[in-house]
C-alpha cells in the first residue's frame, strides 16, 4: 500500500494523557501509541474486494477500533453499504462521503481507491482484523493505567473505587477478547446438540449435481477431482458431462439438478475451442435454440480476452509461499448475483490444475488451490470440478486397471482434500486397439462387445460424501463439420449400475476366464503337434521318445513331456518300454492308438 502508507506515516501517531474528574495532569511528551495502520487498511481494502467477507468480522470488530479517523468512516461507510446490499466501489463510497460532507476527512477517492488496488486478496481479512482489534485493546489498557496513574497521582480519589474501576475496565477488555475470537465464538456456538429438525433433515442424502437415492455424482459444496494421462479426451468428457448437466440428462442412472448453468474455467484450451466441441454434442443431440436452449446453460468465459488473462491463476506465489488470488474473489462475486437469477449456476469446471496455479503441485500449492475452490464451493452452494493429471508410475497401472487415487498426479492434500475422485481411462478401439491381454481391452468387450468406435469409461475411485457412482461410459461419434463428441453409452444389463469394485471383480474373472481359456488352447495346440510328430516318427520307423518328440518339434529335448503325457490322459497315445541304444535302462516309447490312428488316417 505504497501510496496510502506514506499517506499516514508523515506525522507519528500521539499519545493522548487523558484528564480526570479531580484536575488535569500534567502532560507527558508525546510518544507512539500502539496501532497497525497496515492491517487496517487491509481490513477496509479487503471489505472493497470481497463485501459479503464483512459477515466473518461484523460481531466483533467495531468502528471505534480504528485508531485513524478515516479509517472509522470509511469502515463506517463500507458497513452500511454492504448491509443495504448496494454496490461497494471507489465511487459509491466517495458519493457517500460527498452526502456525508465527509469527503476531505477520509482523504479524497484517490485513498479510496487505492485501498482496494494494493490488498492482494481478501483471504486473511480475519487475520487482519484481529491485528486491529489487538491493538485497539492495548491502546485501551493504556488508557485505563493512565487514568489511574494521573488519579493517583493527583490524590482526593478514594483507592478502592480507583481500582474497582479500573478492575471492571480491565475486565471488559478481557471479556472483549474472548467475544471477537472467531475460534472461542465459534466452538462456542458449535458446542451444541442437535436439534429435532436437524435430525430430521439427516433423511436427505448430501445433495449432488447428479443424484439418485444415496449415490450422487460431484457433491455439492466440495470439489471433485477428475484425472487422466494427457491426450486422454479429458476436455471432451468434461464438456460431454456438463452438457447433459445442461440438458438435465441423466447419467449412468443419476438424474441432475434441474436447471442450472455449467461453468467451464480453463486456462488450457480457449473460448473457440470449447465452442466447437459443443457445436459437435449439438448435432448429436439437437438443440432447438432460444431462451430455453441447452447449449446457452454452458458459460466459458474467454480467460486470454478482456484483460482476464492475468487474473486466471487462482493460487499465486507471494513472498515465495502459495496464496489464494484475488480472481476467487472476483469469480465469487461475479457469480453471487446469478444465484438467484431462474437458472442458476450448479456445475463449475475448472482445467487444470496446472495452468490454473503459479504454485508447485505439492501438498502447499495443492491444498492452497483445493482450498480456493473449496470457498467458491461453499459459498456460491456448486460442485465444483478440478480436470488435472496422472503421474508417470500410473501409466503402467491401466495395462490391468490395478488404478487408485495414488495414481492421481501431486500430493496427499489434493486427493484427500476432495471429496470425489476419478479417473479417465481410454479403453481403445477397432482401429487403433490395445493388446488382446490388456484389461482395457477385455473391459470394452464387456460394456460394448459390439461396437467398433473408441470407448472412455470415467471412473470413480473414492467417494466420502455419497454411495460410490458407477462408472460413466462414453461411446466417441465423429462429426461431419465439429470434430469428435461424446456420449453415454449404456452396458450390458449385469454391468449398469455397478459400483467400480464389482466391475473390476467381474473384469479380473473374465480376464481369468480369458487366460484359462487361452492356455487351454495352446495346450490342446501342442498335444496335437506332439502327436503328429509321433505319427511321423513312427511312419519313419523310429521310436517316438519324449527327446525325439522334442527334437522332431524343433524344441529342448524335455520340451514334450508334459504334452505327451496330456496326450496320454486323453488316450491319443499309449506308451510301451524299450532299450534304446546308447542309453541306461529302459526308455518310455509313445504310440499312436489303433482307433486314433485310423480316425486320423
Amino acid at each position: 500500500m505504497s501510496a496510502a502508507r506514506s499517506d499516514v506515516t508523515s506525522v507519528a501517531p500521539a499519545r493522548r494523557v487523558l484528564s480526570v474528574a479531580t484536575g488535569e495532569p500534567q502532560r507527558e511528551p508525546l510518544q507512539a501509541l500502539p496501532c497497525a495502520i497496515d492491517a487496517e487498511q487491509a481490513v477496509l481494502g479487503a471489505l472493497m474486494l470481497h463485501p459479503a467477507a464483512l459477515t466473518r468480522v461484523k460481531d466483533w470488530l467495531h468502528e471505534s477500533d480504528f485508531f485513524r479517523r478515516n479509517h472509522q468512516l470509511i469502515f463506517r461507510a463500507l458497513s452500511g453499504l454492504i448491509q443495504r446490499g448496494e454496490p461497494v466501489d471507489a465511487v459509491t463510497l466517495g458519493d457517500w462521503f460527498e452526502s456525508h460532507g465527509l469527503a476531505e476527512t477520509v482523504g479524497g477517492t484517490a485513498y479510496v481507491a487505492e485501498l482496494a488496488n494494493t490488498t492482494p486478496s481478501a483471504a486473511n481479512l480475519v487475520a487482519y482484523a484481529e491485528i486491529v482489534v489487538e491493538k485497539a485493546r492495548l491502546r485501551a489498557a493504556i488508557e485505563i493505567g493512565e487514568r489511574l496513574s494521573a488519579a493517583a497521582m493527583q490524590g482526593g480519589e478514594d483507592l478502592q473505587a480507583l481500582l474497582a474501576q479500573a478492575n471492571a475496565d480491565l475486565s471488559q477488555i478481557s471479556a472483549r477478547s474472548a467475544k471477537h475470537d472467531p475460534i472461542t465464538s465459534a466452538l462456542s456456538a458449535a458446542l451444541s446438540p442437535f436439534a429435532a429438525q436437524e435430525l430430521d433433515d439427516a433423511l436427505a442424502p448430501h445433495p449432488h449435481a447428479f443424484t439418485a437415492g444415496d449415490t450422487g455424482l460431484f457433491p455439492i459444496g466440495e470439489v471433485s477431482v477428475v484425472a487422466a494421462q494427457g491426450r486422454e479426451g479429458k476436455t471432451y468428457s468434461l464438456v460431454a458431462i456438463a452438457a447433459a448437466y445442461a440438458r438435465g440428462k441423466r447419467l449412468a442412472g443419476l438424474a441432475p439438478v434441474p436447471d442450472r448453468l455449467a461453468i467451464i474455467y480453463s486456462a488450457e484450451d480457449d473460448r473457440r475451442q470449447y465452442a466447437r466441441k459443443v457445436a459437435a454434442l449439438r448435432w448429436v443431440h439437437g438443440d432447438a435454440g432460444g431462451a430455453d436452449s441447452w447449449c446457452s446453460r454452458i458459460l466459458v468465459p474467454d480467460l486470454g480476452e478482456g484483460g482476464l488473462g492475468e487474473w486466471r491463476d487462482l493460487v499465486r506465489i507471494v513472498d515465495r509461499r502459495p496464496t489464494k488470488s484475488p480472481a476467487v474473489g472476483a469469480l465469487i462475486a461475479a457469480l453471487a448475483p446469478r444465484m438467484a437469477g431462474p437458472v442458476p449456476p450448479g456445475l463449475l469446471i475448472f482445467e487444470t490444475a496446472s495452468t490454473l496455479s503459479e504454485a508447485d503441485e505439492d501438498n502447499a500449492g495443492l491444498k492452497t488451490l483445493v482450498g480456493a475452490l473449496k470457498q467458491i464451493a461453499r459459498e456460491l452452494g456448486v460442485a465444483v470440478v478440478l480436470v488435472h493429471h496422472t503421474s508417470q508410475a500410473a501409466i503402467s497401472n491401466l495395462g490391468s486397471l490395478s488404478i487408485g487415487i495414488s495414481d492421481i498426479r501431486g500430493a496427499t492434500a489434493l486427493v484427500y482434500n476432495a471429496r470425489q475422485c476419478f479417473l479417465l481411462v481410454n479403453l481403445g478401439s477397432d482401429d487403433d486397439p490395445f493388446p488382446e491381454n490388456d484389461a482395457r481391452t477385455t473391459l470394452r468387450k464387456m460394456v460394448a462387445p459390439h461396437e467398433p468406435a473408441r470407448i472412455s469409461a470415467l471412473i470413480c475411485l473414492d467417494s466420502s460424501k455419497a454411495r460410490d457412482p458407477a462408472p460413466i461410459f462414453m461411446r466417441w461419434r465423429g462429426t461431419p463439420d465439429f470434430g469428435p463428441a461424446l456420449e453415454e453409452l449404456t452396458p450390458p444389463s449385469e454391468i449398469a449400475g455397478q459400483r467400480w469394485r464389482k466391475v473390476l471383480a467381474m473384469l479380473n474373472g473374465w480376464r481369468a476366464e480369458a487366460r484359462a481359456d487361452a492356455k487351454a488352447t495352446e495346450m490342446a495346440a501342442k498335444v496335437r503337434d506332439v502327436v503328429e510328430a509321433v505319427r511321423k516318427l513312427q511312419a519313419e520307423g523310429k521310436p517316438a521318445s519324449a527327446k525325439a518328440v522334442s527334437l522332431a518339434c524343433g524344441r529342448s529335448k524335455e520340451w514334450a513331456t508334459p504334452y505327451l503325457e496330456r496326450a496320454v490322459e486323453q488316450q491319443a497315445l499309449t506308451t510301451t518300454a524299450a532299450r534304446l541304444p546308447h542309453t541306461k535302462g529302459e526308455t518310455t516309447i509313445y504310440q499312436l492308438h489303433d482307433w486314433a490312428e485310423g480316425a486320423q488316417q
